[in-house]
């Protein structure tokens, strides 16, 4: 899209009043079933998350320019012996700068605490993956133009921009801080208001009677707005390795979840595999969702157990299954995992399978405190909301400042003999 006025289309104060009606309006609108379906703090969470609004930043250290040959057109009588007053057309150089940016795109037609003094015309791409572009055009006459004043110029247009940005923050920073406030009153006043129409319900004995064609609600989802990595800067270093995203080993971690939950429900069926046998149902799973999609690759099996995905010849992503039969042999199996890891920032998971023991309350103690006694290896440990999964952080065994995620992901698949 094209922005001929940067900062001049609309009021970001009278925006952000509208928004925050919104939020009651918003709430208001959520049918009685969504409401019973989830919890006042799924609702809030929820709302918050979906009306939040993401501010601008920009990456200058990541423009790319590229020149043209063009022509341009001036006025400049003294220096062309015109007319005054009469127009020409002269060699030129034509720069466009190119400039990544993350934010709502929005915010660039808003005008917030600063006025702007001149009009700026840009391109403007919407965020791929949380990432947008800027655009911006230059022309300059050929004839005496140097490096510096290209510079300057384009200096001069990036640091007004900016200007403008960080004019908004004061604005942006205070609607967030409003907005689970506003959030929790509208859930409070909705949820108080559902409370005395049901009680009004139950006084008369009437039923209360669904709209035709009214869904089924699941509890609303909650969507987590994750930070968007852009690419380092170029430089002339060799590449440390390849690894994979955080939203693709998100992604991995899902699709293995899903199948270790369909053991869970069937402990029967699947206690009688072994590890190889498990191992291979979860590849098969993986290469349903992922083969020729995100990450461009196909897992495939090295070794006895493992699930690697891999991108010249190195492991991107590698998975280890493991029976458990002891704390010792989860140790070693994560010794094994780390083994086959040698760069930086690899994504695992170790994969737990309990066949033999009732009490699998026990596991989900012993098995994530065996990890964290290894004080020469353990680095750190992220809270998880999925019960029996912890993700922790390990040095590598080849290189201690190198360090690796790893997903511990537990499954009970004890089936009592009959």
């Amino acid at each position: 899209m094209s922005y001929s006025d940067l900062f001049l289309s609309g009021d970001l104060f009278g925006t952000l009043e509208n928004q925050k009606r919104s939020v009651r309006d918003y709430v208001q609108n959520l049918s009685a079933e969504q409401i019973r379906a989830s919890s006042p703090e799924q609702i809030i969470e929820h709302v918050v998350n979906k009306l939040s609004i993401e501010p601008l930043k920009l990456y200058r250290d990541r423009a790319q320019k590229s020149l043209t040959e063009t022509t341009v057109e001036t006025r400049d009588w003294f220096r062309y012996g015109m007319n005054e007053g009469e127009t020409i057309r002269v060699p030129g150089v034509g720069v466009t700068v190119r400039v990544p940016y993350t934010g709502e795109p929005q915010l660039l037609r808003l005008q917030g605490s600063l006025v702007p003094s001149e009009r700026m015309s840009a391109d403007v791409s919407d965020p791929v993956d949380g990432i947008g572009s800027i655009t911006l055009n230059f022309k300059f006459a050929q004839e005496g133009l140097t490096e510096d004043r290209v510079k300057q110029t384009i200096d001069q247009r990036l640091n007004s921009i900016e200007q403008h940005i960080n004019g908004q923050s004061g604005l942006l920073d205070q609607y967030q801080r409003e907005l689970t406030r506003i959030a929790q009153e509208a859930v409070h006043r909705r949820t108080e208001q559902l409370g005395g129409l049901h009680a009004l319900a139950k006084a008369l004995d009437i039923p209360i009677v669904k709209r035709p064609g009214t869904p089924t609600f699941e509890p609303i989802p909650v969507v987590r707005r994750a930070p968007k990595e852009l690419p380092p800067v170029a430089d002339n270093q060799q590449s440390t390795g390849f690894a994979i995203s955080d939203d693709a080993y998100l992604n991995i971690l899902r699709a293995i979840r899903a199948q270790g939950r369909t053991f869970e429900k069937a402990p029967q069926t699947f206690h009688q595999f072994e590890e190889e046998q498990l191992r291979d149902t979860i590849l098969a799973n993986l290469n349903t969702h992922f083969e020729g999609g995100a990450t461009g690759e196909t897992f495939r099996a090295k070794g006895k157990t493992d699930i690697c995905i891999e991108q010249e010849n190195r492991a991107a992503f590698i998975g280890e299954c493991k029976v458990w039969s002891g704390s010792q042999e989860l140790v070693d199996g994560l010794r094994q995992l780390l083994g086959y890891l040698t760069w930086r920032d690899c994504k695992t998971a170790l994969i737990v399978f309990n066949k033999d023991r009732a009490k699998f309350s026990e596991l989900l103690d012993k098995a994530p405190e065996a990890l964290r006694k290894l004080p020469e290896l353990f680095v750190s440990e992220r809270k998880q909301d999925e019960p029996g999964e912890w993700q922790m952080r390990f040095r590598s065994l080849e290189d201690a400042r190198r360090i690796v995620t790893v997903q511990l992901m537990l499954y009970n698949i004890y089936a009592r003999s009959q």
